[in-house]
């Protein structure tokens, strides 16, 4: 058991050695909970990490503007079987974050508990500053790449899966999603104007949601500026209402919708991503 440390509970990475990144890591079994300080500290951080596994681990009340796990340049790997709880989580932080070039990995059968409307469960990219990508080689130009999302259970939230300048590759499907606010999923661009790609070429498919209008909810799919909702593929989810749990009710609110200047209200007193000082985390430290 990892329990209160002051900032990250565990860091695993390449010593800012780009071409030699750590390798063959396994984390099993293993508890971290009650970070102490409160801001932009994780659970677990891999920079620079290849071929690894996080197999049922628990994680508890990580720092409130951080992540459970954070990766930033790492590729191969598999989170699965793991309880993630945080009782009073920021609208910046987040479960699980892969990003900064990180590239085929696999979130698999893992639960995610987050306060309502607070935080982000699992968000595949970000906004990482240019020093600190670590891509695999001859590759460029994205945060992350062959994220696939399986098999979740996500409880509250801000949001249960978000999608930032992820090129393509992976998907989210049978995964069930209950109790999220604003939105339950998000396509977004937090890197405008710079050469990594926008997000597209999504999958999301055979999920369970359940959610319920009014109060902080907004809609299923939030889509930001910027982004290529078009060329995302929507099949055989299932959307209930349980405000209003009618055929009508599920096929409306299941539709991708842009962000509107209500919405754009909400993003000014929620913030979006990782240029706050909760996602300066990309730096691998």
């Amino acid at each position: 058991m990892f329990q209160g440390q002051a900032e990250n509970g565990i860091n695993v990475d390449d010593a800012d050695s780009y071409e030699t990144p750590a390798r063959d890591i396994s984390l099993i079994n293993i508890t971290v909970k009650d970070i102490v300080n409160s801001g932009n500290h994780d659970a677990i951080k891999m920079a620079g990490v290849e071929n690894f596994i996080i197999d049922g681990a628990r994680i508890e009340n990580w720092g409130d503007d951080g992540s459970a796990i954070d990766f930033v340049g790492c590729r191969n790997g598999l989170v699965q079987n793991s309880l993630l709880i945080h009782t009073a989580l920021k609208v910046g932080g987040s479960g699980i974050r892969p990003k900064g070039g990180s590239k085929d990995i696999v979130i698999r059968a893992n639960r995610i508990e987050l306060p309502v409307a607070t935080g982000r469960a699992i968000q595949a990219g970000g906004s990482t500053d240019a020093e600190f990508f670590r891509f695999a080689e001859g590759d460029k130009d994205y945060e992350v790449a062959g994220i696939t999302i399986e098999g979740n259970v996500v409880i509250g939230g801000g949001a249960a899966f978000s999608r930032v300048n992820i090129g393509g590759g992976g998907g989210v499907h049978h995964n069930l999603a209950q109790g999220q606010a604003p939105w339950v999923m998000r396509i977004l661009n937090e890197n405008p104007g710079t050469a990594i790609v926008v997000t597209k070429n999504g999958q999301f498919r055979d999920n369970e949601i359940a959610f319920a209008t009014g109060g902080e909810f907004n809609s299923a799919v939030n889509v930001g500026d910027d982004t290529a909702p078009e060329t995302f593929q929507f099949a055989g989810n299932r959307c209930v209402n349980l405000a209003d749990p009618t055929q009508t009710a599920r096929a409306r609110s299941c539709r991708p919708r842009r962000a509107t200047a209500s919405t754009a209200r909400r993003s000014r007193t929620r913030p979006t991503g990782c240029r706050s000082g909760s996602s300066r985390g990309a730096s691998g430290s």
